[in-house]
């Protein structure tokens, strides 16, 4: 695979390997975005050390406070403030429960946004995301 016409999109979903095989032989194609990658279970992320402290979360629309603790997800803990927020994975793979970051830094653990997304720090997934700051302040 060396080279792809402009605007190709390239899928593949397999076993850990196959996907991250093609994911190493795709990276220096143009645009970011066009490898879409489904996974059977998120992989090892050595460069993200794990998350170890609590912070405090606010859901924007309904001006709700919520305190998550280290050993708890924030979606774990918005779930037990209505209104609910859509979830599947849980594993950061699905993006379903991508939510909008108003205010603050997250910590992105998903294997979705790309490199220029998580610089932007405008957006992340609750089931597996948490907070480089002591607040965050979230579009919900």
């Amino acid at each position: 695979m060396t080279e792809l016409p402009p605007g190709t999109a390239v899928y593949r979903r397999g076993p850990e390997g196959l996907p991250e095989a093609v994911r190493s032989r795709t990276e220096r194609l143009p645009p970011p975005g066009s490898l879409h990658l489904e996974r059977f279970r998120p992989p090892a992320r050595p460069d993200v050390p794990p998350t170890d402290g609590a912070f405090e979360a606010e859901r924007h629309r309904t001006g709700t406070p919520l305190h998550v603790p280290a050993d708890r997800t924030l979606l774990d803990v918005i779930r037990g403030t209505p209104p609910n927020a859509p979830s599947s994975c849980e594993q950061g793979l699905c993006g379903t429960c991508e939510t909008k970051v108003l205010a603050s830094t997250p910590d992105p653990h998903d294997m979705l946004l790309t490199d220029e997304e998580r610089e932007t720090g405008t957006t992340m997934m609750i089931c597996v995301g948490r907070s480089r700051s002591a607040r965050l302040t979230l579009d919900l």
